[in-house]
């Protein structure tokens, strides 16, 4: 992929269904007009989509485009399975999304043997501790450092309609805190927590959020493993099955791997981070991706709105001087006028009206 491809978010002109750097219409008058839309860089798209759908396939891996762009070797860690409805009504899935190495628990899912109401700790009698596919030991991690691009599971009932039942909360736990042991429905919904009706045909996901700025950053393998990422059925049938997937994006610097070229684009990074929901969403995450992408280009235009000023401004001033000089000196004049706005207000060199392109009054 080449450099060019990771154009910094910026509003640009656009020119049909295509958009270009900057493209000066001028008529007889020789006036310049400006369209203007907001692009968000391949990159900030694909850091969107690592945070809200991050199940989706990429064309490479992700990585965070802020200005820490140093070199790091990205790679994705994922684990599938089953939980199962216990007897008292509950089943769940949680995920650590700070675990990069193979031998450090992952996440946690029920059996059918599971008798609690509520989250317990991954000791308790029906519950089965699952590891990931990393290609890393901890040992291996030893003097790494990494960060988390994006994380998240997904599940779906797979029982008939005729045993569906019960309610599935999606939760995310503020700040990458433990979820507490005992925590059931009731303390669930306090916080971070989206409820939904089971359904057959529903595909359920929770996300990951980085809502504390040292997560933006890299710190070391070890530091973080909490689970707090999860999703769980309450009020269910007992011995009911689903299915769940679990993935998280990582990126990597110290002696493992071999590292590829990272990408900055704070503006596009800021946007999408600021378009994400507080609350996990209940929208398929194909759709939430579509939504925080869209968010994101409209924050975009925001946050360079005064590109669009100095645009307008640049317009009049040339529009002005072109017209003095077309009632001074002809044409020529009116060129040269308009050339001087544009220069006078920090746009491109006096010779470079004569590249650009003109067009007759229509």
């Amino acid at each position: 992929m080449r450099y060019r491809d990771y154009k910094s978010s910026s509003v640009t002109a656009k020119n049909g269904g295509g958009n270009i750097k900057s493209r000066v219409v001028r008529n007889m008058n020789k006036q310049t007009v400006f369209t203007n839309v907001p692009v968000l860089s391949e990159c900030s798209q694909l850091y969107a989509r690592a945070l809200v759908n991050p199940f989706e396939g990429f064309p490479h891996y992700p990585c965070i485009p802020d200005v820490i762009n140093l070199p790091s070797y990205k790679f994705a860690v994922k684990a599938r399975g089953n939980f199962v409805i216990g007897t008292a009504g509950v089943g769940y899935v949680s995920l650590s999304p700070f675990t990069a190495a193979n031998d450090v628990l992952f996440g946690t899912a029920t059996t059918a043997a599971f008798i609690a109401p509520s989250y317990q700790t991954p000791v308790t009698l029906g519950l089965n501790s699952f590891f990931s596919d990393s290609q890393f030991t901890q040992a291996d991690l030893a003097g790494c450092e990494v960060r988390v691009v994006g994380a998240g599971i997904q599940a779906r009932f797979q029982g008939s309609e005729f045993n569906r039942g019960g309610v599935v909360l999606l939760h995310r736990s503020p700040l990458n805190t433990q979820i507490p042991a005992g925590a059931n429905e009731a303390i669930l919904l306090l916080n971070r927590t989206t409820v939904q009706a089971v359904a057959t045909r529903n595909v359920e996901s929770v996300t990951y959020r980085p809502d504390n700025p040292l997560f933006l950053g890299y710190g070391p393998a070890s530091s973080l493993g909490n689970q707090t990422l999860m999703i769980y059925a309450s009020g269910a049938i007992p011995g009911q099955t689903w299915s769940f997937e679990s993935i998280v994006y990582f990126e990597l610097i110290g002696n493992r791997g071999n590292p590829t070229a990272s990408h900055s684009d704070p503006v596009g990074m800021g946007a999408v981070i600021g378009a994400m929901p507080v609350i996990n969403s209940t929208l398929p995450p194909k759709q939430q991706e579509s939504n925080v992408i869209a968010f994101a280009k409209k924050a975009v235009a925001y946050a360079t709105s005064g590109i669009q000023v100095k645009e307008l401004l640049t317009n009049v001033v040339s529009t002005g001087l072109g017209a003095l000089g077309t009632y001074l000196g002809g044409p020529v004049g009116g060129t040269a006028g308009a050339a001087l706005g544009k220069a006078m207000m920090g746009g491109p060199p006096l010779n470079s009206v004569f590249n650009e392109n003109t067009i007759p009054n229509e």
